[in-house]
């Protein structure tokens, strides 16, 4: 049996070591971005950004999604986040948001992203045609701005993400 430590922030930053920050819902709404930075400034996107000490599998999101490159404000450098999201299982389980999306919607030619709790994620996967997953995944890269639209019968108004090829 081996048994695993990890030293505390403190312990680290004596140490000049780097440690994992994770962020829920950044860069990508649904998913969870984590990476790796000196201890020394670890304590800055902590404090001025929301991040918290550790990995996204500590929060249940374990399935690798690709990196995002970033520029931070201020600063000007950039940061390679890694992604991950949680199992369908996990997340309906959990109640937290899911990425969905659906070609040709709301614009011709485009794909639309958005992210709704996983209880109610069923509704427009079943009722509209949407797919759990993100435009990526069906080759939609270039983000293309947002469109808010009303939800029929709902009433609801629901912001998406549109992406172009």
């Amino acid at each position: 049996t081996i048994d695993l430590f990890k030293q505390t922030a403190r312990v680290a930053a004596e140490s000049g070591a780097d440690v994992a920050i994770y962020k829920v819902g950044y860069p990508v709404a649904g998913e969870c971005g984590q990476g790796s930075v000196d201890s020394a400034v670890a304590k800055y996107p902590e404090q001025f950004a929301g991040f918290k000490e550790g990995s996204c599998k500590d929060v249940g999101y374990t399935v690798a999604d690709g990196q995002k490159t970033i520029k931070i404000p201020v600063w000007g450098k950039t940061f390679t986040i890694d992604l991950f999201k949680q199992t369908a299982r996990v997340a309906a389980e959990s109640g937290a948001d899911v990425a969905i999306y659906k070609v040709g919607y709301p614009v011709a030619g485009e794909c639309g992203q958005g992210s709704v709790d996983s209880a109610v994620a069923k509704y427009p996967e079943q009722f509209a045609g949407f797919k759990e997953g993100s435009c990526k995944d069906v080759g939609y890269t270039v983000a293309d701005g947002q469109k808010t639209i009303k939800i029929p019968v709902w009433g609801k108004t629901f912001t998406i993400d549109l992406f172009k090829q």
